[in-house]
């Protein structure tokens, strides 16, 4: 009966044992997975970060590079605005200019005739 009783308790003990070497190791599976699924969130929170600071980053740079573009095409477009305007004024300049010299001309002519008819 003695024995019975001895083996009885080493029994309970082996299985107390057991018991929490399995609640010990369902623990640290879980604080195991808990921190995996942690780190995983973390992860995907800075690569979702990393990538709106890109996409940022890309946009400005595509701006910057439209602004610049339409300025050139502004500044081409006003250059040839402003090179025409100047081309027109010189010619209706060198039309004047002719036009009173040839006006000059015939008065000197009539002139001169008037003298020789006198």
């Amino acid at each position: 009966e003695l024995l019975v009783e001895l083996l009885a308790e080493l029994f309970v003990e082996l299985l107390a044992e057991l018991l929490i070497q399995l609640l010990v190791q369902l623990f640290v599976e879980l604080l195991v997975e808990l921190l995996v699924e942690l780190l995983v969130e973390l992860l995907i929170q800075l690569l979702v970060e990393l990538l709106v600071e890109l996409l940022v980053e890309l946009l400005i740079q595509l701006l910057v590079e439209l602004l610049v573009e339409l300025l050139v095409e502004l500044l081409v477009e006003l250059l040839v605005d402003l090179f025409v305007q100047l081309l027109v004024e010189l010619l209706v300049q060198l039309f004047m200019q002719s036009f009173v010299q040839l006006f000059v001309q015939l008065l000197v002519d009539l002139l001169i005739q008037l003298l020789l008819e006198l």
